[in-house]
């Protein structure tokens, strides 16, 4: 049970439920669903098919086609308002439209996803960018104590994971990059493995980093800037060598943009973690510590920077060599953690067009 336990699962009983959205959080939904005794019908979602969780998944246009009846949940809380306009543009009414589902106030069934994060600098600068890589000095992570995680996070969870991002910061400036990618693999021989780069350093690597990516099925996940990179290239020569591709985030179709969220320097901020869009969505390990949110374990880097004291607290990780098994760990990314109230989640401000970071405290206050 979710500690806001707000929502009324009653209104959605002997109703036709559609998804939108079939991420993790979406799998997450039919889970907390289905534990209430409510099927949903499908998923909608404009960049997957296939299915999901048992379900199928469906366009917008087959939704507007077949579905206006339907009542429709919106499954991650970060893209509601996006997705609310798409659905009044297909012609689904404002009252068939359920936007107040927060998936990430409930246990997990599983741990679906997490993000490795192995480096904290960045070669490109964006402007108030959430992991705080434009002010950080340079650090990776060991390759010994990434190993170590990578193994004990396998043992935990059964291998049961869906999909890992290898990120930054830029991951690509890790020294020992090919030797996670095997260990990685190694640890979770079913799981999706993405590394998440801007691509500049791609087509620089070697023949031994192509070759590692294809016999352990990395897919290779590239963030789109409007800046100066042969991104076409970069498709191109992924997959001649026969490499999965994708665009992260959409980039592959959509501008890239950015967003702020404020951090409130007084620490005085109520009820972030219920309204927030990250919390058991961006799901970090760092250096044998998991956090509910990429924010957190970074912040140190803006307290170096700006001589701020933003208190990164025991309550705000939990040591995976600690935790006794996976179920204490998705109890505890379910829950509020003190760094929430640096966060100020209701003057978040989205869709800003990308632009280099200056390295002042306003892109992140």
């Amino acid at each position: 049970m979710a500690l806001f336990d707000f929502f009324d699962f009653n209104t959605l009983k002997n109703k036709k439920i559609i998804l939108f959205g079939a991420g993790n959080e979406g799998v997450c939904a039919v889970d907390i669903l289905r534990k209430n005794g409510i099927e949903p019908l499908c998923f909608c979602d404009n960049y997957k098919q296939g299915e999901k969780a048992g379900l199928s998944i469906i366009s917008t246009a087959e939704l507007a086609k077949k579905h206006k009846d339907a009542l429709v949940i919106i499954t991650a809380i970060g893209y509601a308002e996006e997705v609310i306009s798409e659905l009044k543009r297909i012609g689904i009414s404002e009252n068939r439209i359920i936007s107040d589902f927060r998936v990430h106030l409930y246990k997990q069934p599983y741990l679906a996803y997490f993000e490795l994060n192995i480096v904290d600098h960045c070669n490109i600068s964006c402007l108030g960018c959430s992991h705080f890589s434009p002010i950080a000095e340079e650090r990776v992570s060991s390759l010994e104590s990434v190993r170590a995680d990578l193994q004990r996070m396998s043992k935990l969870t059964s291998q049961n994971v869906d999909e890992i991002h290898i990120l930054g910061g830029e991951p690509l400036l890790h020294p020992n990059l090919n030797e996670i990618f095997v260990t990685a693999r190694e640890s979770f021989p079913k799981s999706v493995l993405s590394v998440i780069t801007n691509g500049a350093l791609l087509l620089k690597q070697d023949l031994n980093f192509w070759d590692t990516c294809k016999l352990n099925e990395i897919t290779i996940e590239v963030t789109k800037y409007p800046i100066n990179i042969d991104y076409d290239k970069i498709v191109k020569t992924v997959e001649e060598k026969g490499i999965k591709f994708k665009f992260h985030s959409y980039t592959g179709k959509a501008q890239k943009t950015l967003y702020k969220m404020p951090l409130d320097l007084s620490g005085s901020q109520e009820n972030s973690f219920r309204n927030c869009t990250l919390a058991n969505r961006w799901i970090a390990l760092m250096d044998g510590k998991m956090y509910t949110c990429q924010v957190s374990p970074n912040a140190f880097h803006f307290n170096k920077k700006f001589g701020t004291n933003l208190d990164l607290q025991d309550g705000d990780f939990i040591d995976i060599y600690k935790a006794k098994d996976i179920d204490e760990i998705l109890e505890f990314l379910s829950t509020p953690k003190p760094f929430c109230k640096y966060c100020n989640i209701n003057g978040i401000v989205n869709g800003i067009p990308w632009q280099p970071s200056k390295r002042e405290i306003s892109e992140w206050t």
